[in-house]
């Protein structure tokens, strides 16, 4: 993690975004709602066992206005997985739209169903 994002993440509030799991027959997919979020400001990382799903949110600064609701400010999403050994790591991908976070990951060719050829004999 790089020293600017250490220093947002302790300075900003911090937010752990919906999440939904999903497993298919071959991938599991990971939905995070991540609202205000740019492309460029998100960041997904793999360490160890460990998924990082972490970004933050920029609103124009509003400082010495009169403001009566601050309900949308800055804030820092981050998110952690604990991966098992059924994931293939270098096969993760992620996607965004609308602020919606979609990731890929696909299951390890071992763990994966496998039908089994019957011979005649």
């Amino acid at each position: 993690m790089s020293a600017m994002r250490e220093t947002q993440e302790r300075s900003l509030p911090r937010v752990h975004p919906a999440a939904d799991i999903v497993q298919r027959d071959d991938s599991y997919y990971i939905v995070l709602d991540m609202p205000g979020v740019r492309k460029d400001d998100l960041d997904v990382s793999v360490d160890k066992d460990v998924l990082t799903v972490a970004a933050e949110t920029k609103y124009p600064d509003i400082q010495n206005r009169k403001q009566w609701e601050n309900e949308f400010g800055n804030v820092y999403f981050v998110r952690k997985f604990t991966l098992s050994d059924a994931v293939d790591r270098d096969g993760i991908k992620a996607g965004m739209k609308n602020g919606v976070v979609t990731l890929h990951l696909p299951r390890a060719e071992r763990v994966q169903p496998k039908k089994i050829e019957i011979e005649s004999g």
